[in-house]
């Protein structure tokens, strides 16, 4: 109740950073291998258009309210009071959730008044300035850094055959497939098509580059101008 009093119609508050960490089972090497993702990192926000006791995602929330426009919840925990499971298992929606631990604040009531803080303005600077007692439940932008982390192992992943592969071919091997490759290359090459402009009669032209293209009026190609290339 006392951290409910003071946090008033709004709030400047320091929350952490949220990083995780995704990982993907490579047979070939009998192991993990894992991306780290930052999800947001650790900032100061300013809290407005405050809510107390906001029934949201059916649950009651400590804390409800924007931040630039867009929801933010602060849960308030301590032993007997653990975040709820409709918390815990958001998918989708555009609102942050974010844990405030109360176990901390047993010390600021242990001992003696020093005489120059009241107990309300200690526990109000705990909770704007304390970011070990805070961690993200859940963040909206966590589903699309999820999947770049997987998208980022996919490549590494394949990169990491590519690699297996090479090294498990002998030379000659590697140089028949690298004629292979060279020849699709200048087949694909030879079926490029290009427009050409003919400077003495200005007819335009679909030819095949390289190799001979003459105008079709002018019948040379002494006079041909490269336009550029073409899919027509």
């Amino acid at each position: 109740m006392m951290a409910r009093q003071v946090i008033g119609n709004s709030l400047e508050i320091l929350l952490p950073s949220y990083e995780a960490v995704e990982s993907l089972f490579v047979d070939e090497l009998g192991k993990n291998i894992t991306e780290t993702f930052v999800v947001t990192d650790k900032k100061s926000v300013r809290i407005d258009d405050i809510e107390i006791e906001k029934e949201i995602f059916a649950t009651v929330v400590d804390v409800y309210g924007t931040i630039d426009g867009y929801p933010i919840v602060l849960y308030f925990s301590h032993p007997g009071r653990e975040i709820p499971i409709e918390l815990e298992s958001l998918s989708g929606e555009k609102c942050g959730v974010v844990e405030v631990s109360l176990r901390g604040t047993y010390s600021l009531f242990a001992g003696q008044r020093d005489g120059k803080q009241t107990y309300l303005e200690k526990l109000r600077h705990f909770l704007i300035a304390d970011l070990s007692s805070k961690r993200w439940v859940y963040h909206p932008r966590y589903g699309a850094m999820l999947n770049r982390a997987r998208h980022s192992l996919k490549l590494r992943h394949e990169e990491l055959l590519r690699h297996r592969l090479v090294e498990h071919r002998s030379p000659a091997t590697l140089d028949v497939e690298i004629d292979s490759v060279k020849t699709e290359a200048n087949k694909a090459e030879r079926k490029r098509k290009v427009r050409f402009q003919c400077l003495m009669c200005d007819t335009i032209w679909i030819g095949l580059e390289p190799g001979y293209s003459a105008c079709p009026k002018c019948n040379t190609h002494l006079f041909g101008k490269r336009l550029g290339y073409t899919d027509d």
